[in-house]
């Protein structure tokens, strides 16, 4: 069995086993979820191309940072998760939502054209719109 170093201890683990209702595995938890969040909030971001270069800049920086922590000794004292999978599933899951996204845009967009037309259409033979 891999030795642990002393420090590298996560704080919850008292030695009598899993405890998954300490208060400190629920902060890892939320720890390890707000990078996940961030992390495809950043992929999403990226992809919708930046207006400027210093905001591009910014975000890839944020992105390297998140996957520098992701394959930190931190994460892997949060979370027993394969680093390289979590972000091939984010950045899965970040296509899929920001394909949903550009979905509910586009059918926005639509939508409001077809109410431009009737209006327009109105207009024109002086009918009202109800």
């Amino acid at each position: 069995m891999k030795e642990i170093i002393p420090h590298m201890k996560p704080p919850w683990d008292d030695g009598s086993g899993p405890d998954y209702s300490s208060p400190y595995r629920d902060l890892a938890t939320a720890i390890v979820q707000l990078a996940v969040k961030d992390y495809k909030k950043t992929l999403r971001a990226i992809w919708r191309n930046p207006k400027s270069e210093a905001e591009r800049r910014k975000l890839i920086k944020e992105k390297i940072e998140l996957e520098e922590f992701f394959h930190s000794g931190e994460y892997r004292m949060y979370c027993n998760i394969d680093p390289d999978k979590l972000i091939k599933n984010c950045y899965l899951t970040a296509i899929e939502d920001e394909k949903k996204a550009i979905s509910r845009r586009n059918k926005r967009k639509i939508k409001n054209q077809l109410k431009d037309y009737k209006e327009e259409q109105a207009h024109e033979t002086g009918k009202s719109i109800v």
